[in-house]
C-alpha cells in the first residue's frame, strides 16, 4: 500500500498534507512529482516526471542485479502532457505498510522515467534486448475514428535512466499495429510478441529478436 489518490489526478503518492511549494499556479497542482512549466500553465501542460497516472500494467524484472518494478502509465485524464514508463527500485519500498511518496523515491535515485504518448496499455518484457515493449492508443484527433495505433520500445539496460529505444534502422522507436491495442504478450521461445488490437479485431504479432 502506498497511499491514496489526491485533487483531481489519478497520481498516487501524493501525501494530503504537503505544505505549499514553488509552483506557479495551485489550480493546477499533481504533486512534488510533476515537473512544472514556468510562467502560466494548465493541466496538459506538466510533465509527468516520476509521478504515477493512471498505471495500466507493469512487470517485475531483475535488471542489472537490482529487482525493479516497471509500469506503464497511461495519463488517462490527460493531467500531464504525456504518459510514461516508469522504473522503481524495489529495494526503496517499505515493508511496514508506511506509505512512500514517489518524488522522494526519485530524490533517493531509486525512481526515474520516460516519455511516452498518452494513453499506454499493456506492457511486457523482452530480456534478450533489455526492451519493454508497451501498446500506446493515443491517435492525435481520431476521436470516434479508427486509426492505427503503435507499439513503442523502451532501452531497460540501464533502469535508473531508461530510454526510447531505436529498433528500426531510421531511428524509429515504435511499430504500427492495429488500432487500439491494449494487451501485450511476448514469447520467449519463439521471440514473437502479440498485441491485442480492441478496435481492429485483430492481433498483431512482430518478431522482437529480428
Amino acid at each position: 500500500y502506498f497511499g491514496s489518490p489526491v485533487q483531481r489526478s489519478s497520481t498516487l503518492f501524493l501525501a494530503a498534507a504537503l505544505v505549499a511549494c514553488d509552483t506557479p499556479s495551485r489550480d493546477a497542482f499533481v504533486g512534488e512529482c510533476g515537473e512544472y512549466p514556468e510562467g502560466q500553465f494548465d493541466y496538459g501542460q506538466i510533465g509527468i516526471g516520476t509521478c504515477l497516472s493512471a498505471p495500466t500494467d507493469l512487470f517485475w524484472e531483475e535488471l542489472n542485479g537490482e529487482s525493479v518494478l516497471v509500469v506503464a502509465n497511461a495519463n488517462s485524464f490527460l493531467d500531464f502532457e504525456s504518459g510514461s514508463i516508469l522504473t522503481l527500485d524495489a529495494a526503496a519500498f517499505p515493508l511496514d505498510g508506511s506509505r512512500v511518496l514517489m518524488h522522494n523515491l526519485a530524490d533517493q535515485g531509486s525512481a526515474a522515467s520516460v516519455q511516452i504518448d498518452s494513453f499506454a496499455g499493456g506492457l511486457a518484457y523482452v530480456p534478450e534486448r533489455d526492451l519493454a515493449a508497451v501498446s500506446v492508443r493515443y491517435s492525435e484527433g481520431a476521436e470516434n475514428l479508427e486509426q492505427e495505433d503503435a507499439l513503442v520500445f523502451v532501452d531497460l539496460s540501464d533502469p535508473s535512466n531508461p530510454t526510447l529505444a531505436a529498433v528500426a534502422e531510421d531511428g524509429a522507436t515504435q511499430l504500427t499495429v492495429g488500432a487500439d491495442p491494449l494487451a501485450v504478450s511476448y514469447d520467449s521461445e519463439s521471440g514473437l510478441a502479440y498485441v491485442a488490437n480492441i478496435t481492429s479485431g485483430t492481433i498483431s504479432v512482430v518478431d522482437m529478436l529480428s
